[in-house]
């Protein structure tokens, strides 16, 4: 199985500490460039919630499509998708055999290695290796983590098929489970983490509504109304 990691052509300080990282963990990687502003015209997006498009959430968006691309032309039955500000746990190697085994099983999986409904960021909350290491693979509806995940075949052709209607951002698991597009599972223990203090984002911050005046906070919802209806 092929480990995709996602990052932009000017963190090179980014990449070298992941190839310093993977390496320690016995775990080799692709490097997938990441997609920019620029690189967008092409990509169709309209939100399920009507709200502006966020350049970070296109470029995202577009990154991960190109390794279930790369997936679906190497021949292989699953891959590993990374984010290059993912902190990898001891047990990833245990975690990654795992979850390609269900995988394998299982082509319309996503199992997602971290969790961060146990604010599994910062590189807490993983598991540690030792031989006793157990991965429970367990459905979730659990929508988040994009950092570290293992994607079956299946799932990948049919995300990439749905790429003209992509309204979501590309976290949002659980509707793309919802839709019935894909099988979302969750590795547990987590086996990696996202380091958000030390890898800020640098494709752009999401839109946020929280904070915004009342009649903006007002139109958001009726817009996000609106699109639910629309979503078909």
């Amino acid at each position: 199985m092929k480990a995709y990691l996602i990052n932009l052509a000017h963190e090179t300080e980014r990449l070298e500490t992941q190839r310093e990282q993977f390496a320690s963990r016995g775990v080799e990687f692709e490097r997938v460039e990441a997609k920019t502003e620029g690189e967008l015209d092409k990509f169709r997006w309209w939100c399920a919630v009507l709200r502006p498009p966020v350049k970070g959430e296109l470029g995202c968006a577009a990154s991960h499509l190109e390794c279930w691309r790369r997936l679906l032309e190497s021949g292989e039955a699953c891959a590993a998708v990374f984010e290059d500000d993912v902190i990898l746990g001891p047990a990833i190697r245990e975690a990654l055999q795992k979850a390609e085994a269900w995988c394998c099983e299982h082509p319309r999986a996503v199992v997602l290695l971290s969790d961060h409904r146990e604010k599994c960021c910062q590189g807490g909350n993983v598991a540690s290796a030792n031989t006793n290491f157990q991965l429970r693979v367990e459905k979730t509806e659990w929508d988040e983590c994009s950092e570290g995940y293992v994607i079956g075949r299946e799932a990948a052709r049919t995300l990439g098929e749905k790429e003209a209607k992509t309204r979501v951002p590309i976290d949002y698991w659980g509707y793309f489970a919802k839709k019935g597009w894909i099988e979302l599972y969750r590795a547990v223990p987590a086996s990696c983490s996202q380091d958000k203090a030390r890898f800020a984002s640098s494709l752009g911050e999401r839109y946020v509504v929280a904070g915004k005046g009342r009649r903006e906070r007002a139109w958001w919802m009726i817009r996000r109304a609106i699109g639910k209806l629309l979503d078909i």
